[in-house]
C-alpha cells in the first residue's frame, strides 16, 4: 500500500513538474477534506479558510481539513487560529488577536502606534514622524505627508515634482499619478509624465509585462486605451508598442511564447491557453484614470508600505476601483473552483461572530484563575 501511494506521488510530482500550465483549482470549503499539495496542488480551500494538517510537518499522503481563518478581533497562535489574509496575529497586552496593523501614513487617522508605518508615532489620532528622527526623514514615502517625499540626501521632506517639471539627476519625486520617464530612447533626460499617457512608439523606461491595482496605482507609462506596453523593439530600445500576437496551441505542453503571457488551464483540463496578465483597453485605461483621481481627491500616499491592507487610505476610498479590477486577465474559473482571484483589500475580514474568541478566551482566562 505505502508502495502504491510513495508511486501516486511521484507521479504527481512528474506531472507537476513537467506541466507548464498554471492549472484551474477545484475548491474544498470550510470543514471539508482537503489533499497536500504534494498529491494534489490543484484542489484548494476557499479563500476564507486553508488546510490545516493535524501532524507538523505533514506527510504526503496525510489529508488535512479546510479550516475557518480567526477574524479581525479573534484569538490567533500562527497555528490553529490563523489570521485571515491582510490581518496580522497581535498581542499588545493579554491574549493575541487578529488586527489591522501599519496602514497609515504621516498625517492619516490612527488609534495607536501600531496602525502607522515605519514605526512612526501615533499623536492626538494622526501618525506623526517618531520622536527619535528628530525631524529628519529616514523612508522615500513612510516618512512624509501627501504630497511630499523625503530626499534621502538632506533627509527632509520636500515637494513632490508636478507634470512636465525634470526628474533628472534629482532627488524629488513625481507626485501621485505621475512617473518619471525618459523624453528620448537613449535615456539621457527624464520628465514627470501622467501615468497611462504615452503613445505608440514613445519612449518608456519600464519594461512592463504585467501589473495589478493592489493598493497602488501601476507605474506604466503607455497608453492602456491604445493596449500599449512598454517592451523592448528590434534595436533593443524601450518604447510604447502593442503586445505580439497571443500564442497558440496546448500551452500545457508547449508552453507560452512571450513574456507577457501565461498559461492557464479551466479546472480539471490540461489543454492551456496563454492569456495575456492583464486586459488591456479602454475599461483598463479608465480604472488606472480613476484610481488616480481617487488618490489625488483623498490625499493617499500610496506608494507608501501598508498600502494594500483594506484599512489603508486607498482602499477605504477607492477599494470599489481596485476590487472590480476591469485590468485582470482571463478568468479559468468555473463552478468547481473558488471563483475569481481578488485582493486582499476587498475583504473587511471582520468576525461575524464573537462566540470562537468569547469562548476561547473565557478558557484562558480560566486557567489563568486556576494557577
Amino acid at each position: 500500500m505505502k508502495l502504491f501511494i510513495s508511486l501516486v506521488i511521484l507521479l504527481a510530482a512528474i506531472g507537476a513538474a513537467s506541466a507548464d500550465c498554471s492549472y484551474g483549482q477545484r475548491c474544498v470549503h470550510v470543514g471539508e477534506s482537503c489533499p497536500h499539495p504534494a498529491v494534489d496542488p490543484w484542489t484548494t480551500c476557499d479563500r476564507d479558510s486553508w488546510c490545516f494538517f493535524s501532524n507538523n510537518p505533514a506527510t504526503p499522503y496525510e489529508s488535512g481539513n479546510c479550516t475557518a481563518y480567526a477574524k479581525r478581533g479573534e484569538y490567533c497562535d500562527n497555528d490553529y487560529w490563523s489570521c485571515a489574509p491582510g490581518l496580522e496575529c497581535f498581542s499588545n497586552e493579554g491574549p493575541a488577536s487578529c488586527q489591522y496593523l501599519y496602514f497609515a501614513t504621516i498625517g492619516e487617522d490612527c488609534a495607536s502606534a501600531f496602525e502607522c508605518t515605519n514605526g512612526n508615532d501615533c499623536i492626538d489620532g494622526k501618525c506623526q514622524l517618531r520622536a527619535s528622527q528628530e525631524g529628519s526623514c529616514s523612508q522615500t514615502w513612510e516618512d512624509c505627508p501627501y504630497g511630499f517625499s523625503c530626499n534621502r540626501t538632506s533627509d527632509l521632506c520636500i515637494p513632490t515634482l508636478t507634470v512636465g517639471a525634470s526628474c533628472s539627476g534629482t532627488r524629488a519625486q513625481c507626485g501621485v499619478g505621475l512617473i518619471c520617464s525618459p523624453t528620448n530612447t537613449t535615456m539621457t533626460d527624464y520628465t514627470c509624465v501622467a501615468i497611462n499617457s504615452k503613445g505608440l512608439g514613445a519612449a518608456c523606461s519600464q519594461n512592463t509585462f504585467s501589473f495589478n491595482l493592489d493598493g497602488r496605482i501601476p507605474d506604466i507609462e503607455c497608453d492602456v486605451s491604445q493596449s500599449l506596453l512598454c517592451l523592448e523593439n528590434n534595436n533593443g530600445e524601450l518604447t510604447c508598442q502593442a503586445p505580439p500576437a497571443i500564442t497558440t496551441g496546448n500551452c500545457s505542453t508547449d508552453g507560452c511564447k512571450e513574456n507577457n503571457e501565461y498559461c492557464g488551464c479551466p479546472v480539471d483540463s490540461y489543454n492551456g491557453v496563454c492569456a495575456l496578465y492583464n486586459t488591456l483597453g479602454a475599461a483598463c485605461s479608465e480604472s488606472i484614470n480613476e484610481l488616480i483621481k481617487c488618490a489625488v481627491d483623498n490625499e493617499c500616499q500610496y506608494k507608501a508600505s501598508g498600502s494594500s491592507s483594506y484599512k489603508s487610505c486607498l482602499y477605504q476610498n477607492c477599494g470599489s476601483i481596485m476590487c472590480d479590477n476591469k485590468c485582470g486577465g482571463q478568468s479559468f474559473s468555473d463552478a468547481k473552483s473558488c471563483g475569481d482571484y481578488k485582493y486582499d483589500g476587498c475583504y473587511a475580514q471582520n468576525s461575524s461572530s464573537f462566540v470562537r474568541p468569547t469562548i476561547f478566551l473565557a478558557i484562558i482566562a480560566l486557567v489563568a484563575l486556576l494557577f
